[in-house]
């Protein structure tokens, strides 16, 4: 039934189904397959100027790797009024 469908597909619109993307350009229906089983979704707000107002996250807090990064980063203390040196 899917190669039916997809002979009807291309006769229909001249080309085999796939995903369009910005450039033009048509991406194979094989292509969006694989990316769909090897892919992990990421939520993405921007705002009209593009601006970056939320990415999502896997996890809640800091990775123990990343705080490391944070406390080498910064010798001293890095909020605004804060009575530590």
């Amino acid at each position: 039934m899917g190669a039916r469908l997809g002979a009807a597909l291309r006769t229909a619109w001249g080309t085999a189904p796939g995903l369009l993307l910005a450039t033009g350009q048509v991406l194979p229906i094989s292509a969006v397959h694989r990316l769909a089983r090897t892919s992990t979704l990421v939520r993405l707000v921007m705002d009209a100027e593009g601006q970056v107002l939320d990415m999502g996250r896997k996890v809640r807090l800091a990775t123990p790797a990343q705080r490391r990064a944070i406390f080498a980063r910064y010798a001293t203390c890095w909020i605004d009024g804060c009575p530590l040196p």
